[in-house]
């Protein structure tokens, strides 16, 4: 809510300014809400080692950030079982027989044993921490013996972030209503294409709002992309439902598994993908009559009344129409665009396990 009132009263302010300057612009201009990022993950350097020997312990550390504006986290949703907001990250990739999981002791690491973590919450960055959330996880497996005649092994480890996030773009735009008057008279502001460049502090942003004015409308063309470095998925259609079989596959956790966990039995298929939910298109004040989401096309409606935006390849765009617009003034206003989304990135660090000589 307080990213909101901030991002509100940058556009009053920068809606002012075009007035006197008869334009209208980004508004976004703050670096916090600057960025393509969202969550992101690091190995610790030697953590794992490129090598190392068998029967040794083989550790990991490593960083996680919330490098976007918004915050992510995990939120059961106590009525039908799946998470509604989730952030969660996935092991994998490694062959439980030589890396077993225990520790020194003979205990089992947690993360190991059920292959995967979660996070309750980790905030995005703000005026008072631009570098947002940090979060370090350690574990460790012993390794196995190699089988008679290697020598030596390599296994990648992949590690999959799987999270719900948020883009919410605002910017100030001209409304006119009447641009093509007869009548000679000076105007506050000239209606105009805006172009958003450097993104809204998450991994889709939108880059470009075009407009077009007739009598008594505004039509706006408002074009995403996928600036991240992973996948978009439909964050309304996540579960790993298995119906034929009449059952549903859950995770470690005892939650029903996301599709876009490596272990899932179906994956993100093409119907899952590239597929961004459009919560609010909102132009002026916050009172119903500015609210034009439901005038907003192509979109897809789906079963729970969720209305869903297509891309292709990570770029697409919608129309959407203010009409009713009455006066002969024209006046600057600030537009405001809110999409969620499910979003997945992976990373990988391949190890060496050398056989220890006799």
């Amino acid at each position: 809510m307080r990213k909101r009132l901030v991002l509100a009263l940058m556009v009053i302010l920068v809606s002012l300014s075009a007035c006197v300057n008869k334009n209208a612009g980004s508004t976004q201009s703050s670096d916090v809400y600057k960025g393509t990022e969202g969550i992101v993950m690091n190995f610790m350097p030697s953590m794992p080692p490129s090598q190392i020997y068998s029967s040794d312990t083989l550790n990991f550390n490593l960083e996680i950030r919330n490098k976007g504006t918004y915050d992510a986290g995990t939120v059961p949703n106590n009525e039908n079982g799946p998470y509604e907001k989730f952030l969660k990250f996935y092991v994998s990739g490694y062959d439980k027989s030589i890396l077993t999981g225990k520790k020194e002791g003979g205990s089992i690491d947690p993360i190991f044993d059920k292959w995967l973590f979660w996070e309750a919450e980790l905030e995005g960055k703000s005026e008072f921490n631009p570098q947002g959330g940090i979060v370090y996880k350690d574990f460790s497996t012993k390794i196995g013996t190699l089988p008679e005649g290697m020598d030596s092994f390599r296994t990648n480890f992949l590690l999959t972030a799987c999270y719900t996030y948020e883009t919410l773009a605002v910017s100030s735009v001209c409304i006119d209503p009447v641009p093509y008057s007869t009548v000679t008279r000076e105007k506050a502001c000239t209606v105009s294409d805006v172009s958003l460049s450097g993104g809204q502090g998450a991994p889709v942003a939108v880059t470009k709002i075009e407009e077009e004015a007739s009598k008594g409308k505004a039509r706006f063309k408002i074009y995403f992309e996928n600036k991240g470095n992973g996948k978009i998925f439909d964050m309304t259609h996540n579960r790993d439902d298995i119906a034929k079989s009449g059952r549903s596959a859950l995770d470690s956790d005892g939650v029903i598994r996301l599709k876009c966990n490596p272990y899932s039995e179906k994956g993100l298929g093409y119907g899952d993908i590239d597929k961004i939910k459009l919560n609010k298109i909102l132009i002026g004040g916050d009172v119903a009559s500015n609210d034009i989401t439901d005038s907003c096309k192509p979109v897809i409606v789906n079963e729970k009344g969720h209305k869903i935006v297509r891309l292709i390849d990570g770029r697409g765009f919608i129309i959407c129409e203010k009409d009713g617009l009455t006066g002969t003034s024209a006046y600057n206003t600030p537009i405001e665009i809110n999409v969620t989304y499910g979003y997945t990135t992976s990373i990988q660090k391949e190890i060496e396990i050398l056989k220890i000589p006799e």
